[in-house]
């Protein structure tokens, strides 16, 4: 038998987007760690995006994560389900979904001013451990987040013995 080359989550990504794989990811956490009833899930019935149509597998799921405010879409009221995701975007993510902006302390980096939309998130998600800036002191919000980026984040989020 040859080696699997690849892995799922690199295949997901070509085909659906790293947007999609984030939601896909921050769906299971929310499951597993608020112990969410998928059957209420589903029985979200609003809209909350123009891009997002009922026949969308994960239509549920984004709506229902956008009325209980875990995430927004964007000011044209769309929410971009195959876009690839910003380090801004996870960062905000991150914060709502798993409430780490509690007591956030103040970090430096240049690149993301108060007046930044995700300026809390941001710091919230640094100071939980769960994002890093980069070793020139910057952060880079609106660079995408990599594929590298997002490995190690799922490992920092999976408890290990």
């Amino acid at each position: 038998m040859g080696a699997i080359r690849g892995s799922f989550a690199f295949r997901l990504h070509s085909i659906l987007g790293l947007w999609f794989c984030c939601l896909f990811i921050a769906c299971l956490f929310m499951v597993a760690l608020f112990n969410l009833n998928p059957t209420l899930v589903q029985a979200a019935p609003i809209n909350s995006f123009s891009d997002v149509s009922g026949d969308n597998p994960n239509y549920a799921f984004i709506n229902y994560m956008s009325q209980e405010n875990l995430l927004s879409g964007f000011p044209n009221g769309t929410y971009g389900p195959l876009e690839p995701v910003t380090r801004a975007q996870m960062a905000s993510v991150l914060v709502n979904t798993l409430e780490a902006n509690a007591n956030v302390i103040e970090t430096s980096f240049p690149d993301v001013g108060s007046e930044h939309w995700a300026h809390s998130a941001i710091h919230g998600a640094v100071q939980a451990g769960y994002l890093k800036g980069y070793p020139d002191g910057n952060f880079n919000p609106e660079q995408f987040l990599t594929r590298a980026e997002a490995v190690v984040l799922l490992l920092r989020l999976v408890p290990c013995p």
